[in-house]
This record gives structure tokens, sequence and C-alpha cells, in this order.
């Protein structure tokens, strides 16, 4: 196994271009170090009702759209399943027909 020390893995992600990798750079270096450094810690709790709510949505949100693309990926899966097993009984079906036709002449 390989193990990552958290100091290089921060150095690997502010190094990263990838859009995943940029949000999380723009949280730590926006909010997360500004917090720590006014209040000498961060703690992500809500700083209002209003606030709450926003992150409370924001959370459903994000479990929905993960559910909407287990489900699709469950169905692309059966789908290639599908698809791949008709492709080896069409194959399978020719390659008896030939073997009949071959039969069948001798």
């Amino acid at each position: 196994m390989i193990f990552v020390h958290e100091a290089n893995l921060y150095k690997c992600i502010f190094q990263s271009r990838k859009p995943e990798a940029e949000k999380f750079q723009d949280w730590v270096t926006e909010e997360v170090i500004p917090e720590i450094r006014k209040t000498g810690g961060y703690s992500h709790i809500p700083k209002s009702y209003s606030e709450a709510l926003r992150l409370y949505a924001d959370e459903v949100e994000r479990r929905e759209l993960a559910e909407k693309e287990m489900h699709k990926a469950i169905r692309e899966k059966s789908w290639i399943g599908s698809h791949r097993e008709a492709t080896a009984m069409a194959t399978a079906s020719a390659k008896v027909r030939e073997a009949n036709k071959f039969k069948d002449r001798t």
C-alpha cells in the first residue's frame, strides 16, 4: 500500500488543474484560511438560519444528484450487459447456422 501524508496530499491538490481540485483550492484559500486567521479555528457551523437552510438544501440536491447518477449508471451497466448478451447470442446463432449448412453439404 502507498500512504500519502496530509501535507503531500495538499501539495498535490494545489498543483492540480482539475475543476474539483480548483474548487477545493478556492474553498481553502477563500473560506477556511481567512476564518482560521480571524477566529483561530474553522468550524462549519452555519452563522444564520438562512445559511443553515441553504446548506441543507445544497446537501439534499447533492444527494438527489448522486442518486440519479447511480441509477443512470445501473441502467447503463444493465444495457451493456444485455447488449453483450444479445451480441453473443447472435454470434452463436450465426455459427450454429454455419455449422448446420456445412453439415448439410456433407
